[in-house]
């Protein structure tokens, strides 16, 4: 399940309830509400991968977020934080974090973008850039996606 904006709470709020149905989660521009986390229940670990850009989200809930997925997985290793190369006239930059080795072969990874909106990378804006800020072209979403959930199927 993926979606940007209301649809990534939506794959949040389905991997709460219906993790039984799923591979895993992709929210884009969706970090967990603070607050919210008490509410989510999964019924088994879930994978979980979360792309937020840093001016469209409080980057404080990103790794809010990724420590909420990481217990529920009960992840065994700490943090792991790396970035992608910069890339020049980008604007922005990219943070890797993520935690291995989660219960029922899961995990848990986060791509925070530094400098980014409300915006698909590797996609088209969505709008202006001062509307909705900047879309990276470090890395493709779809093809990040669709290797991610592939090795959860």
């Amino acid at each position: 399940m993926t979606g940007i904006s209301n649809g990534g709470h939506l794959a949040h709020a389905l991997g709460c309830v219906l993790a039984d149905h799923l591979a895993g989660i992709v929210p884009v521009a969706a970090p967990l509400p603070i607050g919210s986390a008490s509410k989510c229940k999964p019924s088994r670990p879930l994978s979980v991968l979360e792309i937020v850009g840093s001016i469209d989200q409080d980057a404080s809930t990103f790794p809010d977020t990724l420590a909420f997925w990481a217990r529920t997985d009960q992840c065994p290793s700490h943090l792991v934080s790396s970035s992608l190369p910069d890339e020049p006239n980008n604007g922005t930059s990219v943070t890797i974090a993520g935690f291995a080795g989660c219960r029922g072969g899961t995990e848990v990874t986060g791509y925070l973008i530094n400098g980014g909106g409300l915006a698909w990378p590797g996609g088209k804006p969505l709008g202006s850039v001062e509307d909705f800020g900047t879309a990276t072209q470090q890395f493709d979403a779809s093809e990040l996606i669709w290797t991610f959930l592939s090795r959860h199927v």
